[in-house]
């Protein structure tokens, strides 16, 4: 019940922020200053939002005795998202080495993220093509280096110089990725099947709020490129991606986990009536 109540946390908090994070953007931002306009009444709604739905998700996963405890099955949608995944990472750092190359002033940290990046997304293609093949828990070692990763991208933003004007979505972008460190720990559990069901635990806590906000820091920025909006904070199309597929991956891993937990209390609820059936049936054939 706690689970289902955590789904629609995500439902109801991607249906609601989302709007408004755009109505805020097109409404009461000054494109030019990055600060709000006068009677921005839409700014404390969509962090009341932010925060209720961090609350919820976090408590009604922590309330929740009995998550899911799994292996992995060769789901077709989760590999194809993890190859998915895997590229993406690829595709960001490649593009990210070329740009720091390009920049003036000491790349040093930001190049070896993007090596590391590189290698992630090797891992986690490597992921994807064992699931296709059943072949679904790895190693403890290779299952962490991803949110070893998000953590390092994210000292990068801590470290990364921003204007006045884009630190709303700095914000924002912060969050995103505290969230997905927090999520990919969960999945480390899971793909190591090391205490899965405390990884399904943070899958639901972390993922829902990384879900909402990693959806704040994609779509309102699409909308404005294609529209030929400016956009607040510099725009770049690889980062985007990444982002898109770390919000995607989250978000169906979440769905998953809720259907194998539904298929796990069903099949608890069939047993009673298949013992049953059994016993009459040798009571039938004593009498």
């Amino acid at each position: 019940m706690k689970l289902k109540a955590s789904y629609l946390v995500l439902i109801f908090g991607v249906l609601l922020a989302l709007p408004i994070r755009i109505i805020e953007l097109i409404a009461f931002i000054d494109g030019k200053t990055g600060f709000s306009l006068e009677g921005d009444f839409i700014a404390p709604v969509l962090y009341a939002i932010l925060v209720l739905t961090i609350v919820a998700s976090i408590l009604f996963s922590y309330l929740n005795r009995s998550h899911p405890s799994i292996i992995l099955d060769r789901d077709k949608p989760l590999y194809i998202l993890t190859l998915v995944l895997g590229g993406s990472f690829v595709v960001r750092c490649v593009m990210d080495i070329i740009r720091a190359f390009g920049v003036t002033g000491d790349s040093t940290f930001r190049i070896i993220i993007s090596f590391f990046g590189i290698l992630i997304g090797v891992i986690l293609l490597y992921m994807g093509v064992c699931q296709m093949k059943y072949n679904t828990i790895f190693s403890a070692f290779l299952s962490v280096l991803p949110a070893i990763w998000v953590v390092l991208r994210l000292l990068q933003l801590f470290t990364e110089y921003t204007t006045i004007i884009s630190v709303s979505e700095h914000l924002f972008k912060l969050l995103f990725y505290v969230f997905i460190a927090l999520f990919m720990v969960g999945m480390a559990r899971i793909w190591s099947h090391t205490q899965p069901d405390k990884g399904s635990r943070g899958v639901f806590a972390y993922g829902i709020p990384a879900v909402v906000i990693g959806v704040l820091v994609t779509i309102p920025p699409i909308i404005a490129q294609l529209k030929g909006s400016t956009s607040l904070m510099e725009f770049v199309w690889s980062e985007t991606l990444l982002e898109l597929a770390l919000t995607a991956f989250a978000a169906y891993m979440v769905l998953y986990l809720k259907r194998r937990d539904r298929d796990a209390q069903l099949a608890l609820e069939e047993e009673p009536e298949d013992i049953s059936e059994e016993v009459l049936e040798e009571t039938t054939e004593t009498e």
